[in-house]
């Protein structure tokens, strides 16, 4: 399993300017590779650490930039060549240029342009070639002279609606892709011809999103040859990802949100490390006390490998501010290197062995049969069946309906898709692994139906069956195939529906309240009764028939297993009924959004413009009560 470890920690006491540790930007140029950061306390100032081939770092410069020390937003960017680090938001209409000396130490400022524009940048982002930056009021991104920092061509007109939240770009095919999200959670791609301002291709509102809210950080990555989208949300403590088109189009893909087996709750920060070979790694961490890891799919799905628990409190960074994530040769294979920052002064790094890794392989029809190499392999079955082998080494092994999955030696982790029958055939205890992450409204193991195996054990969720044969050729409890089955955060695959307008914002606190927090509630295995606040809340049931209720702000909740009742109260609610069936749902105030997971669920979405989803195996089932709600739609 690709885990990490804790390899080294940086105090105060070992740098001079850690206080405040806000934005990492990495380097890498002629077989060496440095680490950038830009601190803010009380002042502005740069470190340069030299990387070395172990992944610790070394200090080899510190700048103090004597810049207003007003607390505003920054970024740190690499600029196209990686002879300078270039600096926003220190001043209105200034991008601030640091030249890197030969010796990789970032040295004084080379000077601050006149970009032309109005406001300051709040972010960024460069390629190979180009260079691009967010500013306030600014129709679109700014394409920017890398040299002076000058606005290059239109800079948009104005347009206050648009509040810019973060911005990634990615050379493609002659052209660069741009991707900004806004505070509302909408998400945007934007193409830039050489030479040319940005247009924009596509556009997701926050209401026809997967639920992204108060994003917190994006990036793009490559999988198999697929760019991918990721954006993560503080206020939905969620990751979500975009399959993103040569042409910048953009595609749903999946929904990830934090869960007790996961650690980005309140997510700040994530990392993105692509390898030659064609596969990508994500981190993602927040004010969870950890990180969580996980590596990209070509088709956009995130799969959950371990998380890292700080081992201390002294250790803890607190609420992450930025990360780097470095993907590095070495002796033993692919190594993979975060370097981590938060709200406390230090800097952590820690390390982690993926193996020899090998390029994604992808079984079609006509050649459905994949056979691995001693390295660890990803290997993803074609719909309609085939046989995964994957032979030595730490493989995963991607298969759904009429797919057989061999992993071989070393810990496998077979990956299944929802629908059908599959079979593993010979899954080793304490040393493999399974995911089920992707099986809808699975949220604990109990909930499995269970069949005897011979020397093995079948596991049974709706329409899914898993045939799993050990490699020894025992008998298999659900004990051996370990307590991981679930391991990681909430998953669900998105189909990219077209959904209602933005819903009204809920009515106001009463005059003199402080601002509410919102809460995070979990239930047991038993029936449970849980009442969220006047915030954005998040309510889990898990089993045992449940009541659950929102109450103010625009709540998700989740009822798990059990015939529960689920109450929205006012607000934009989410409302997720379990696979059990017998469930009620009732959204109440607001536009809501009601999902049904079973047999005989009972969904109304009260006042307000609801959107309404049936479960596609229980559609007849299901009783629709929409006499309070003329406009709402029904999705099967």
């Amino acid at each position: 399993m690709v885990a990490f470890r804790l390899t080294q920690m940086l105090s105060a006491a070992d740098v001079r300017f850690l206080l405040g540790l806000q934005d990492l930007v990495l380097r890498e140029s002629g077989g060496s590779a440095q680490l950038y950061g830009l601190s803010h306390s009380r002042r502005f100032a740069a470190n340069s650490w030299e990387i070395g081939a172990d992944g610790q770092l070394s200090l080899i410069g510190a700048q103090n930039l004597y810049v207003d020390d007003t607390p505003v937003r920054t970024g740190l960017a690499l600029a196209p060549g990686g002879g300078h680090l270039l600096i926003s938001g220190t001043e209105p209409g200034m991008m601030l240029r640091l030249s890197i000396g030969p010796g990789g130490r970032a040295g004084s400022p080379a000077g601050e342009g006149s970009p032309g524009f109005e406001g300051r940048l709040l972010a960024v982002a460069t390629t190979a070639t180009s260079v691009f930056g967010l500013s306030a009021g600014a129709g679109s991104p700014l394409r920017l002279d890398p040299k002076t920092g000058v606005a290059v061509g239109s800079i948009g007109g104005a347009a206050p609606e648009l509040a810019w939240s973060g911005l990634a770009a990615r050379d493609s095919g002659g052209v660069t892709l741009l991707a900004t999200t806004q505070a509302d959670g909408s998400v945007m791609t934007w193409r830039a011809a050489p030479g040319s301002s940005p247009t924009e291709v596509s556009r997701i509102p926050a209401p026809e999103g997967p639920g992204i809210a108060a994003p917190t950080d994006l990036g793009i990555a490559q999988s198999g040859g697929q760019l991918i989208l990721v954006v993560s949300a503080a206020g939905s403590s969620s990751l979500s990802s975009f399959r993103l088109s040569a042409d910048g189009t953009l595609t749903p893909a999946f929904h990830l949100i934090d869960s007790r087996g996961s650690r980005f709750e309140k997510v700040q920060g994530i990392a993105l490390a692509e390898t030659p070979v064609g596969r990508s790694f994500l981190v993602a961490g927040g004010g969870d006390d950890g990180v969580s890891l996980f590596e990209l799919l070509p088709d956009g799905r995130p799969v959950f490998l371990s998380n890292f628990i700080w081992p201390e409190i002294g250790m803890a960074p607190g609420n992450l501010r930025s990360m780097v994530l470095r993907a590095s040769d070495s002796a033993s294979g692919t190594r993979l290197d975060l370097y981590a920052a938060g709200e406390t002064p230090g800097l952590l790094v820690l390390s982690a062995g993926a193996g020899f890794l090998t390029a994604p392989r992808i079984a079609t029809p006509e050649a459905p049969d994949l056979t691995g190499t001693p390295g660890a392999d990803l290997l993803i079955a074609a719909p309609g069946g085939g046989h995964l082998s994957g032979g030595a080494g730490n493989d995963i092994l991607v298969g759904g309906d009429g797919v057989r999955m061999t992993g071989g030696s070393g810990a496998d982790l077979f990956v299944l898709t929802p629908g059908g029958t599959s079979r593993i055939l010979d899954f080793t205890p304490g040393e493999d692994r399974i995911d089920l992450s992707a099986l809808p409204m699975l949220y604990s193991p109990a909930a499995l139906s269970l069949e005897a195996l011979p020397g093995g054990l079948t596991l049974i969720w709706r329409d899914s069956r898993m045939e799993i044969l050990s490699a020894s050729g025992a008998p298999l409890s659900l004990q051996d195939l370990g307590a991981d089955l679930l391991q990681g955060p909430f998953l669900w695959a998105l189909r990219g529906e077209t959904l209602p307008p933005e819903p009204e914002p809920p009515d106001p606190d009463p005059p003199g309240s402080s601002d509410p927090l919102p809460l995070r509630l979990e239930g047991t295995a038993g029936s449970d009764s849980l009442t969220g606040g006047a915030a954005a809340d998040l309510l889990f049931g898990y089993g045992g028939d449940d009541f659950l209720f929102g109450g103010g702000g625009d709540d998700w909740l989740y009822g798990g297993t059990g015939q529960d009742r689920l109450f929205g109260g006012a607000g934009a609610d989410h409302l997720y009924a379990g696979p059990t069936g017998g469930s009620h749902l009732f959204g109440g105030e607001g536009d809501d959004r009601l999902y049904g997971g079973g047999p005989g669920d009972h969904l109304d979405g009260g006042a307000g413009a609801d959107l309404l989803f049936a479960s596609e195996t229980a559609a007849a089932d299901y009783a629709l009560f929409l006499q309070n709600s003329p406009e709402a739609a029904l999705w099967f």
